[in-house]
């Protein structure tokens, strides 16, 4: 499901914000690969109970450092016990474990298609102290924001980027047929 999700996401240049175990199976899509268990000192799956479990260093020209505000470390809860291990095709790593180096954020590396994920759970930060808080909001605020409209016709919607005039995976849209049929039906039943 996870697979489909996001093939229409990439297909249909739609947003993405991965959290947690999205970064992985953003990540796993895009045939990177995972550490299956963390080995280190560092705590990453306290869970709910530590808002601030450890901290991460963000690379200074990303999106995500754009989009927090910060080009240096910011602090983070923590709730898994797998990570990405490589990045994979078209993602590239943006933030890792300050103390162990653990990747912690991936983005998309196609600048006009939003792809973020991150390792830890920005959700349950939306209400804490200021210096969680507003890197949550950022984030999610910049996930939902509206893309401008396109000129594209909606066959190159559905078509694969980068290839003009080839069909997509939706190359021809069930609502569409449903319309038409629906619109037929109507004729038939007024002419009977």
């Amino acid at each position: 499901m996870d697979d489909l999700l996001l093939q229409d996401a990439y297909n249909l240049h739609k947003p993405v914000l991965g959290i947690c175990y999205g970064l992985q199976s953003l990540n796993v899509y895009r045939a990177g690969s995972l550490v299956q268990h963390i080995e280190s000192a560092i705590n990453h799956s306290a869970g709910r109970a530590v808002p601030k479990a450890h901290s991460v260093t963000i690379e200074p020209e990303s999106r995500l450092a754009e989009i927090v505000g910060a080009s240096q470390t910011v602090a983070v809860n923590s709730s898994h016990h797998q990570s990405a291990a490589a990045a994979g095709d078209g993602l590239r790593v943006v933030a890792r474990s300050a103390e162990d180096g653990i990747i912690e954020a991936l983005e998309g590396t196609a600048p006009a298609h939003f792809v973020l994920a991150v390792q830890w759970h920005p959700e349950r930060s939306v209400n804490d102290g200021p210096e969680l808080a507003e890197s949550a909001r950022a984030i999610f605020a910049r996930s939902l924001k509206r893309r401008e409209p396109s000129t594209r016709n909606w066959r190159e919607w559905l078509s694969p980027p980068g290839v003009s005039g080839a069909p997509g995976v939706l190359a021809r849209p069930r609502r569409f047929r449903r319309l038409r049929r629906t619109g037929e039906d109507a004729r038939h039943s007024t002419n009977s």
